[in-house]
């Protein structure tokens, strides 16, 4: 009782006054009092794949027309939560348990609510350096029984050209057909991703990259009318197959025109089906417009 306490330097702040010095205060608040900076709920790319996820994206516009709240703001909501935990459960299984353990503090990460608002269709945001637009792109397919035509002769045409680029002696007695037949495989490749469910193509990076970049640079892909036009193209060039041994060349010519006159009829009769696809597309800033 009777003896006197050296005062602490940490407890005294500048002019002798009692206190924790500021830079405590600050140690303790960022580092929780425990000496180690928290780890995040989920990697950033994860969260941003979450929050990019239709299925929420869906969730989270519809809770931003109803409360007229932003989409940070949104992920307070119950049905949010839970379509971001479905998603999760979905596509990360791993991070599932983590995620609905700590959904709380996931939420009031300031970095996921930055991210929830670049993931909002048509929001700009900076991102490295780079401009990030986030666009809900709508991708038109026709009726199941259509697409599967559809598909199947895709799928027809890019065997008959790998067959036929494996030919490499053709290459040096027919080397315009060998070239016809290299673009006719790049162009059912990239008719295929439009016509095979978005969300198959997303669980595969290169596929989704791939179609993102067509969506950017050839977005009449994305359109009924603009594919059938595309196959009636593809018809024309396989033409240059007929009258050749290549009995294929002359089915796949009739299989394309066909698919062709399929599709323009589906955006004719109204009956396209539309499936909403998330994109993001990264361009540079000029300087002056960083900060």
């Amino acid at each position: 009782q009777g003896r006197a306490r050296a005062p602490r330097a940490s407890g005294l702040r500048p002019g002798g006054s009692r206190g924790p010095a500021p830079s405590a205060k600050r140690g303790r608040a960022q580092f929780g009092g425990g000496g180690a900076m928290a780890a995040p709920v989920l990697p950033e790319d994860i969260s941003r794949k979450l929050l990019e996820d239709p299925a929420v994206q869906q969730s989270i516009q519809d809770t931003c027309s109803e409360t007229n709240r932003d989409a940070a703001d949104a992920l307070l909501n119950e049905e949010v939560q839970s379509s971001i935990l479905k998603a999760c459960e979905e596509r990360f299984p791993d991070w599932a348990a983590p995620l609905k353990a700590r959904m709380k503090e996931w939420i009031e990460d300031p970095q996921v609510g930055n991210t929830s608002r670049l993931a909002m269709e048509w929001t700009i945001g900076l991102h490295q350096g780079e401009m990030g637009i986030v666009t809900l792109a709508r991708l038109q397919q026709g009726p199941p029984t259509i697409r599967m035509i559809c598909i199947g002769g895709c799928f027809v045409a890019i065997v008959h050209c790998l067959i036929g680029l494996g030919d490499l002696s053709s290459l040096l007695r027919d080397p315009v057909s060998y070239a016809v037949t290299l673009y006719q495989l790049i162009f059912s490749s990239a008719a295929l991703l439009f016509e095979v469910q978005a969300e198959m193509i997303q669980r595969v990076g290169l596929l989704d990259s791939s179609q993102n970049y067509l969506l950017e640079k050839a977005q009449f892909l994305a359109e009924n009318l603009g594919r059938g036009i595309f196959y009636i193209f593809q018809a024309t060039l396989w033409i240059s197959f007929l009258g050749k041994t290549d009995s294929m060349g002359g089915f796949c010519f009739l299989y394309s025109l066909v698919t062709g006159i399929l599709l323009i009829g589906v955006r004719l009769t109204k009956t396209t089906v539309v499936t909403n696809k998330v994109t993001t597309v990264y361009r540079p800033v000029a300087k002056e417009v960083l900060p």
